[in-house]
């Protein structure tokens, strides 16, 4: 499917044992703020999380040309989120390690992808329980 990918959130959240909650309520609006976001991805050549963001002009400069392709892709409508789970960091490493393996032609992408199920699997289950 053209265009397809997997988009990795990232969960803010404020405690409830928060002692400031509404400093925490501000700081959170700041850093999900367009220009924040610009900011942070100027600074670390990253796609910023707010789509609004990918058009923003402070982007679109010959120092950012090197992501442009990504800024356009995460506008995609073949973008699927990648859930949050307790294993998802097992999940994403074994993941990256046997599609390494496929791209060096270690392992078939069947056999690498057989093995992220072999690992994360177990895992899944266990949280079902």
């Amino acid at each position: 499917m053209k265009g397809a990918g997997i988009v990795s959130p990232r969960g803010l959240f404020i405690s409830q044992k928060t002692l400031h909650p509404k400093e925490a309520w501000e700081l959170m609006k700041f850093l999900v703020s367009q220009d924040s976001q610009v900011a942070f991805a100027l600074k670390r050549k990253t796609i910023p999380t707010l789509i609004g963001a990918l058009d923003d002009p402070r982007l679109h400069t010959a120092d950012m040309k090197q992501v442009q392709y990504y800024f356009d892709a995460a506008k995609g409508q073949n973008l699927q989120g990648f859930p949050n789970s307790v294993y998802i960091k097992s999940y994403l490493q074994s993941l990256t390690e046997e599609t390494e393996k496929a791209f060096r032609g270690k392992l078939s992408p069947q056999a690498a992808m057989d093995h992220v199920a072999e690992r994360i699997q177990p895992l899944a289950d266990s949280i079902q329980k």
